[in-house]
């Protein structure tokens, strides 16, 4: 739900920008420098967190009854 509600505001934000920018400034948006330094510290924050929460769980699953069949499954 949290993602959904990230997504929806980051979408509103982007059509305010479109919305206000060209009455403002002019016709077409030029992406600039913030612009770009935004959209790498999003995906860099992201990066960060996708790195953090498969670091926090195993790779391997503990306890789990079918384990051993799924090693030595062969096609």
């Amino acid at each position: 739900m949290m993602t959904v509600a990230v997504v929806l505001l980051l979408g509103r934000a982007v059509d305010l920008y479109l919305m206000v920018y060209p009455s403002t400034i002019g016709e077409a948006p030029v992406l600039g420098l913030w612009e770009a330094g935004a959209v790498c510290a999003v995906i860099g924050a992201g990066g960060l967190l996708l790195a953090k929460s498969f670091l926090a769980a195993p790779a391997v699953p503990k306890r789990d009854p079918f384990l051993s069949e799924s090693l030595s499954y062969h096609c």
